[in-house]
């Protein structure tokens, strides 16, 4: 890994600065490099999908840092939403 972020969109664009798992054992894994390099525009992020992606069966909680207000949340269950903010 060499800690530069890939990803399909312009990161500005993404509703989280980091996106990851707090696993029932209390480990904080990341997935913001496969989540970033895998989302589209329209694309809505749920925990579901989260589990999908990365294969981790045991979170206690899927959660990500709001770019807004740098606050660390939880991912909605119905999910966060890829908006392309440019197009009117």
């Amino acid at each position: 890994m060499t800690g530069v972020q890939t990803c399909a969109l312009p990161i500005f664009h993404l509703p989280w600065m980091w996106i990851g798992v707090e696993t029932t054992t209390g480990s904080i894994v990341s997935l913001t490099d496969v989540v970033d390099s895998s989302v589209e525009y329209g694309d809505v992020v749920t925990p579901q999908f989260l589990e999908t992606l990365s294969g981790i069966q045991s979170a206690k909680r899927w959660i990500y840092l709001n770019p807004k207000t740098f606050k660390e949340e939880e991912i909605p269950t119905d999910g966060l939403i890829i908006h392309d903010d440019s197009i009117e």
